[in-house]
């Protein structure tokens, strides 16, 4: 596919000039930033072999973002062209995140906030399970010829989560499922939250857990994080 004659090719621009130039990071979709009367945007394709293997939907991501925007929690759509799997959003002004600056004070106490909004009620499509999303992939690498090996070590980690979640018996709620800190973006005393492709109906502490594990937060900074979410003193990762 040639991308940029596909961002062109969009009708909402119009007849002003359009200038776009590959946008670094991530694995899921080729990024674009794309730059119309001073205006920038993000144009974001989605591989169908990606989006197949990983379980991807705009027709769920669409409006899972539209919520988001609405709830003042990330980017507004602008374009979609699914003859292209070619979603348009916001370009969003602010200071990207990344494992160090996540871990600071302020910036920790406003993804917690963002993160308690986002889990206050429902309304996103789709559903995510986490050890249902293990088992699809372990069947597609096995009809692939290949094998997930986790190690006697992590196979029993798993085993332990899976009792833990299983049993918590919880309402599931909004999620963003992917919530690494390079998707955490900071606009003045807000923080925000971008690309909203595995966003879904689904457990709370997914968000949470997956938070602290990937931005490596230490003992002293989960407790900090899970004060600032105000979440129940017996919660504990």
């Amino acid at each position: 596919m040639n991308y940029v004659r596909a961002i062109h090719s969009l009708t909402a621009w119009g007849a002003v000039q359009v200038h776009c130039r590959v946008l670094s990071g991530g694995a899921t979709n080729v990024k674009y930033l794309v730059v119309v009367s001073g205006k920038r945007y993000v144009a974001r394709f989605l591989g169908k072999a990606q989006a197949r293997y990983l379980g991807l939907e705009r027709k769920r991501e669409i409006p899972n973002t539209n919520l988001a925007h609405k709830l003042g929690l990330g980017p507004a759509v602008h374009e979609y062209a699914r003859e292209h799997s070619l979603l348009v959003v916001q370009y969003l002004e602010g200071t990207v995140m990344n494992k160090r600056n996540l871990r600071q004070p302020h910036n920790l106490t406003a993804a917690a906030k963002l993160l308690r909004m986002l889990h206050a009620g429902g309304g996103f499509r789709g559903r995510f399970v986490i050890h249902g999303s293990i088992q699809r992939l372990q069947q597609q690498a096995t009809r692939a010829g290949q094998k997930l090996t986790l190690g006697a070590r992590n196979q029993a980690k798993l085993v332990d989560c899976l009792k833990l979640t299983s049993n918590r018996g919880v309402p599931y709620v909004r999620c963003h499922v992917d919530p690494m800190p390079q998707n955490f973006v900071r606009q003045g005393n807000k923080m925000k939250l971008i690309d909203w492709e595995y966003s879904a109906m689904g457990d709370a502490l997914f968000d949470l857990a997956f938070v602290s594990a990937v931005g490596r937060f230490d003992a002293v900074t989960d407790q900090a994080f899970l004060r600032a979410y105000d979440a129940p003193r017996t919660l504990k990762f």
